[in-house]
């Protein structure tokens, strides 16, 4: 809830639809490899994209040495939140990072 002090649901909204409007347009318009990450894009919700941001606000707080580790199931840097409030796998929430423009 402290997130909402600075964002508020109509603009998250907006971030929301722009962010699934961004990743449709650039999977349609771009051959992709196999193994490109961008395959794992799925669309978004506003709840989502809630989760995604505050946990990429808690990064600022809690150091980790890479994205990933905050996704990491290995005993040092396990941290059952992360994987309990956002539903997206990783890499999946990286692809909220590489649309959210």
């Amino acid at each position: 809830l402290w997130l909402k002090t600075f964002l508020d649901d109509d603009l998250v909204k907006c971030i929301t639809i722009e962010t699934n409007h961004n990743a449709n347009q650039y999977l349609n318009t771009h051959v992709l490899s196999p193994q490109s990450r961008e395959r794992n894009y799925f669309d978004i919700t506003i709840d989502e994209m809630w989760t995604y941001l505050g946990i990429t606000f808690m990064t600022g707080i809690d150091k980790r040495p890479g994205i990933e580790d905050y996704w990491s199931t290995r005993p040092v840097y396990h941290t059952p939140l992360y994987r309990q409030k956002c539903h997206c796998p990783f890499p999946a929430g990286l692809e909220i990072s590489s649309f959210l423009r």
